[in-house]
């Protein structure tokens, strides 16, 4: 049974917890990874890979199922899809990969 009475985890925690994860697949091999997480902790990592503070937090918090693309190399980390829907993937990753 959950103990309804523990306090929320802040989401300063939760953004430092997404970003150690976010570290530790980054600095192991180049693979595709893919990250499955609630949209809060979606939010946090992605308002610190956006260099966005906390009052941005709703309009980087994805839909259901919302799908974000993060390429990173040595120099750079790129957003190419953020918090897009399952109906518009087909669509956005043929005019991607078509490039």
């Amino acid at each position: 049974m959950d103990d309804l009475s523990a306090p929320a985890e802040s989401s300063e925690n939760v953004q430092a917890r997404y970003v150690d994860l976010w570290d530790e697949v980054c600095s192991g091999a180049r693979r595709t990874t893919v990250l499955v997480g609630h949209g809060g902790g979606i939010a946090c990592l992605l308002l610190w890979l956006t260099g966005n503070g906390f009052d941005r937090y709703l309009q980087h918090v994805p839909g259901s199922a919302g799908i974000t693309w993060v390429e990173v190399d040595d120099l750079t980390t790129r957003i190419r899809l953020m918090n897009a829907t399952p109906a518009e993937l087909p669509g956005l990753l043929n005019a991607r990969t078509a490039r």
